[in-house]
């Protein structure tokens, strides 16, 4: 079922955001990796529907939503970021466990581009 949603999400990125991806994606071992034209890195994870991992990264800032189940004291757990660092987490107001892979997909790459310059 992973590798299903990643393909999705694949051709979601380059039917939708090939404007800023300097290469296909690629499905390395139950992710999908994308790189961008400002030199930063995407890879997203679906284990399940219900449970993701959308890391951007460039050198050593990062902004990952995940649903691995700690920071319980978060509104959104188990949805959280890791926003600049792994050590500062916040609530996820971005992504839903109601939506979809393809739906939280693209809310996760808008903020992304949004976002990318100002961190």
């Amino acid at each position: 079922m992973s590798i299903k949603i990643l393909k999705e999400i694949k051709e979601l990125i380059k039917r939708e955001f090939s404007h800023v991806i300097i290469s296909d994606p690629v499905i390395i071992r139950r992710k999908l990796r994308i790189l961008l034209d400002d030199g930063s890195f995407i890879e997203i994870r679906y284990t399940t529907v219900r449970e993701y991992s959308l890391h951007w990264q460039k050198g050593s800032r990062i902004i990952r939503i995940d649903t691995a189940p700690h920071h319980r004291n978060l509104k959104s757990f188990p949805r959280h970021i890791h926003f600049k660092s792994e050590d500062h987490v916040i609530e996820d107001n971005i992504t839903d466990l109601k939506s979809s892979p393809i739906e939280n997909a693209k809310k996760f790459l808008k903020f992304i581009l949004e976002m990318r310059e100002k961190i």
